[in-house]
């Protein structure tokens, strides 16, 4: 019988200003407050599957650059 190792996904994310405020994309996801400058975070979980490996592109969430920094893993 094979032996199955376990390894902990890594993460890596993106952190882009939109250009935009609340006003025109709605509040932090976060925080729920409003921002003057919302910004949109992107995160890839590393993945390997047998031989394959990559990464998944996860959903982005928008918001104040801090709130979206502190949800990192």
């Amino acid at each position: 019988m094979e032996a199955i190792q376990i390894v902990r996904p890594q993460y890596r994310y993106r952190l882009i200003p939109t250009g935009g405020s609340s006003a025109k994309y709605g509040q932090c996801e976060i925080c729920g407050g409003q921002a003057d400058s919302v910004y949109r975070q992107s995160e890839e979980r590393s993945f390997r599957f047998g031989s394959a490996k990559g990464w998944e592109v996860l959903p982005c969430s928008f918001g104040h650059k801090g709130c979206l920094k502190s949800i990192r893993k």
